[in-house]
């Protein structure tokens, strides 16, 4: 990103990639790793060499440059890497001479601009009290309620809801719901995902749409809760 930085979503502490501390530290690589913005990459191809054309959200993989840089195994950091693929964070694209690495819904978490608070205003969490924090979900849900009946991108409700199963039918399911009721969704899942945290538990997002979930009553713990993906959506 623009200045050195990189935004985590707190829900990666609920994830799969948090369990392991081989796969967060290879995660966190890929993030660091790519491109804030489009450019070309020279590449030794033989006794020639080209340009490749690396887009935002992408950076060109080589295995024994990442074992170099991760002090990891080069087979497994590549186990790795195809588990990533497999749970959703990364797309990998390979021929025989390079792999580009594609982080999923880069643009949906990776954009500086969308922050309006930086590290140097952000109050420690001793400095945090339960009614700030009450107040900001409050926020968070009004934010929702005034956001115009515009849709809501897909791949909004697949970061915020983060159980990557059944994209395809989930998606067209997605999208033949209103701007309304896309809102109401992403409320009801900010509250479903703390009353049930270890996402293997959750719903798959396909029975949660298709069930109509949103409407069912949260039976368990909630809290107050600050989300990256809610407080944007006043900026649509």
């Amino acid at each position: 990103m623009n200045n050195g930085f990189i935004a985590l979503s707190r829900t990666l502490l609920e994830s799969e990639v948090f369990a392991s501390q081989k796969m967060l530290k290879i995660w966190i690589w890929c993030l660091l790793k790519a491109n804030h913005k489009s450019r070309f990459v020279p590449l030794k191809i033989g006794k020639g060499e080209t340009a490749v054309k690396v887009e935002r959200g992408q950076f060109l993989f080589g295995r024994f440059k990442a074992e170099e840089e991760l002090f990891i195994d080069g087979s497994t950091i590549y186990k790795i890497m195809q588990k990533l693929e497999q749970i959703g964070n990364i797309e990998i694209k390979s021929n025989n001479q390079y792999s580009i690495i594609t982080i999923s819904n880069y643009n949906d978490y990776q954009n500086i601009n969308n922050y309006k608070v930086t590290s140097n205003e952000q109050p420690s969490n001793n400095q945090v009290t339960t009614n700030e924090q009450q107040s900001n979900t409050n926020k968070n849900v009004n934010n929702v309620k005034n956001v115009k009946n515009k849709d809501i991108s897909f791949d909004t409700f697949w970061a915020v809801y983060d159980k990557k199963v059944g994209k395809p039918k989930c998606e067209k399911k997605w999208c033949k719901l209103n701007g309304e009721i896309q809102k109401k969704i992403l409320v009801h899942v900010e509250q479903y995902k703390l009353a049930q945290p270890d996402r293997q538990f959750r719903k798959n997002p396909e029975t949660y749409l298709n069930n109509e979930s949103w409407d069912d009553e949260i039976i368990g713990k909630t809290k107050s809760t600050n989300n990256y993906y809610l407080d944007q959506l006043d900026k649509i």
